[in-house]
C-alpha cells in the first residue's frame, strides 16, 4: 500500500489506524478487495480512506446490498452509494432482496448480505471483503456474546481476519481494518471531505434489536463507570483472542493425534481427562465442522456434552445447527443429523479370524481396520495418548510376533493400573462396552504365554506397559481408513 498525494489526510489518526488495520488484517496490496458499503459513515469512510491509501481504484470493488427493509430509505441508500462510486469511477456491484420486508432479523440480513458478497469474491478472484466494524462495534459484540453465555471464543469478539462458512458457497474471508477506529473518527474524516453519509434509522430502534439496546442503553451506563469502557472492552477482546488462539492450537493437536477428523470422532478419555477449557474448544471445533453456518454452541451445550462423556454410557444430545453429539464408552462423535456417521455404531472391525502380527509390521483385519506395530521413543507425560494406540514394553519385540484375535471363553486380563487379573467379561461390563461390540474388539496377546497385552480401543495390560527405564517402546495402533 502506498499513500496518494495529500499527506495531511494520509497522516490523520483515522488514516493511520486504517493503514495499520489493513496490514494486521493481512491485506495483500497486490490483489483486489471488496469493500462492503452500506452508505453509513463508517463504511463510506473506510471506502474513501482505502481509496486514498491504494494506488489505483481498479483494486477496489464496492458491494452494496439493498435489503428493502426500510422502504424508500433503502433505495436512497443505494442511490447514495451509486453516486459515490460513479464520481470516483469505482466498480460497484449491487444486490437486492427478492421481497420487501418490514421485519428482518440481524442474523438473516447478515447471511443474505454475505451470500451475495461470496459470489462476487468467487467471480472476481478477490482476496476477501473489508467491512467497517469499529471499536464500538467490537465492544457491543463482546457484551452481546457474554450476555448470551458465550465462552472465551465469544469473549474475543470479532477477529481482524476471519474465515466464514456460507451455506452453498465457498468460504468467505472477512477483513476488519477499523477495529481500532471510533465512529467519531470516521465521521470527522468524512466531515473534512464535506461528505454527508446516510443514516439508518433502524440503528436507533433499541426495542427491536438487542445490539441497539446495548449501544443505546448498556454502553452509556458503563461509560459513566469508566469513560474508557469501550477501549477496555476492546483490550479485553484482544487478550481473550490471544488466549483463545493458544487453546485452539492445543485442541487441533488433540483432535489430530487422538481422533478421526474425517468422521469427526475423538477417543472419549482424551476429552474427559483434559482441562475443561481445552475440552470446550475441542467440542466447539468438532461442532463447527458439521453444523449449519451461523449456529454456535453455548456453555450449557458444552457442559452437557462433557457430563455425558464423563458418564461413559451410550447417549446422544441434539445441538444447534442440525448436529448431534453421540458418546459411548470408547468415543465421542459430532455429526450432522442429515449425514449421520457410521463410526459410532461400528467402532470396531467386523468379526475376524485369529491372525499373526509381525513386529514391526501391519495386519489388516477387514477392508477398513488394521493394527500396526512399530518401535518409537517413550511418549512424554504431557503427550496426549489415544485409546486407539498403546505404548508397550520393548520386551515383547523378542517374541517377534503377537497374536490378534477376538475374545474367548475364560479370558482373563490385567488392566493397566491393577495388580491382579480379572475376568475379561467383568472388564467389559465395568467399561460399559455394549454387548453387540464385545465379539468385535481386537485382542492382542503374547503367542508364548497367551497373556492379553492390549485390548484395542480400551486399555493395555499392566504387565505389558512400558516403564520409565525403557529407552524405546513397542507402539501398537488400531487404525481405520481415513486416519
Amino acid at each position: 500500500m502506498q499513500p496518494r498525494e495529500n499527506p495531511s489526510k494520509a497522516e490523520s489518526p483515522f488514516m493511520r489506524q486504517l493503514g495499520s488495520g489493513l496490514r494486521t488484517a493481512g491485506y495483500d496490496p497486490q490483489g483486489k478487495i471488496i469493500c462492503a458499503v452500506s452508505g453509513g459513515s463508517d463504511s463510506v469512510a473506510m471506502l474513501l480512506g482505502m481509496l486514498q491509501l491504494l494506488k489505483s481504484a481498479p483494486k477496489l470493488i464496492v458491494a452494496h446490498f439493498n435489503h428493502r427493509a426500510r422502504g424508500k430509505d433503502s433505495d436512497w441508500d443505494e442511490d447514495f452509494v451509486r453516486r459515490i462510486c460513479s464520481e470516483r469511477s469505482l466498480e460497484l456491484r449491487v444486490g437486492q432482496s427478492k421481497y420487501a420486508r418490514t421485519v428482518l432479523s440481524e442474523e438473516e440480513a447478515r447471511r443474505e448480505r454475505y451470500r451475495f458478497i461470496a459470489k462476487i469474491i468467487a467471480s472476481t478472484g478477490s482476496q476477501g471483503v473489508a467491512v467497517a466494524h469499529t471499536i464500538e462495534d467490537q465492544a457491543e459484540t463482546v457484551l452481546l456474546h457474554l450476555a448470551r453465555g458465550a465462552g472465551i471464543s465469544g469473549a474475543a469478539g470479532m477477529k481482524k481476519r476471519q474465515q466464514l462458512k456460507i451455506a452453498g458457497d465457498s468460504p468467505l474471508t472477512i477483513l476488519r481494518p477499523m477495529l481500532q477506529s471510533t465512529h467519531r473518527e470516521a465521521a470527522e474524516f468524512l466531515a473534512r471531505l464535506s461528505i454527508t453519509p446516510r443514516h439508518d434509522a433502524s440503528n436507533d430502534d433499541w426495542r427491536r434489536y438487542a445490539r441497539n439496546r446495548i449501544r443505546h442503553q448498556v454502553l452509556p451506563q458503563l461509560t459513566k463507570i469508566n469513560t474508557k469502557a469501550v477501549e477496555a472492552l476492546a483490550r479485553f477482546a484482544e487478550t481473550a483472542h490471544t488466549q483463545d488462539s493458544f487453546i485452539q492450537s492445543l485442541a487441533q493437536n488433540t483432535i489430530a493425534t487422538a481422533g478421526d477428523q474425517e468422521l469427526n470422532t475423538l477417543d472419549r478419555r482424551n476429552l474427559i481427562s483434559t482441562h475443561r477449557a481445552l475440552a470446550s474448544e475441542i467440542l466447539i471445533i468438532m461442532h463447527r465442522r458439521v453444523a449449519q453456518p451461523g449456529y454456535h454452541l453455548q456453555q450449557s451445550h458444552i457442559a452437557k456434552m462433557i457430563e455425558l462423556a464423563a458418564f461413559g454410557k451410550p447417549a446422544s444430545y441434539h445441538l444447534p445447527g442440525s448436529a448431534i453429539f453421540t458418546t459411548d464408552h470408547a468415543a465421542i462423535t459430532i455429526v450432522s443429523t442429515q449425514q449421520p456417521s457410521q463410526r459410532f455404531e461400528n467402532p470396531y472391525p467386523q468379526p475376524f479370524d485369529e491372525a499373526i502380527l509381525k513386529l514391526p509390521g501391519e495386519l489388516r483385519l477387514d477392508d477398513r481396520y488394521a493394527i500396526s506395530a512399530g518401535i518409537c521413543k517413550p511418549p512424554a507425560r504431557s503427550q496426549f495418548q489415544s485409546e486407539r494406540q498403546a505404548f508397550l514394553t520393548p520386551g515383547l519385540l523378542h517374541e517377534r510376533t503377537l497374536t490378534v484375535r477376538t475374545r474367548r471363553p475364560g479370558d482373563r486380563f490385567q488392566p493397566l493400573g491393577m495388580r491382579a487379573e480379572m475376568k475379561l467379561q467383568n472388564f467389559f461390563v465395568n467399561a460399559k462396552v455394549p454387548k453387540e461390540q464385545r465379539d468385535r474388539i481386537p485382542i492382542v496377546a503374547s503367542p508364548i504365554s497367551g497373556r492379553i497385552a492390549w485390548i484395542a480401543g480400551l486399555r493395555p495390560a499392566e504387565w505389558a506397559k512400558h516403564r520409565p527405564e525403557h529407552q524405546e517402546c513397542l507402539l501398537l495402533k488400531l487404525t481405520s481408513m481415513g486416519d
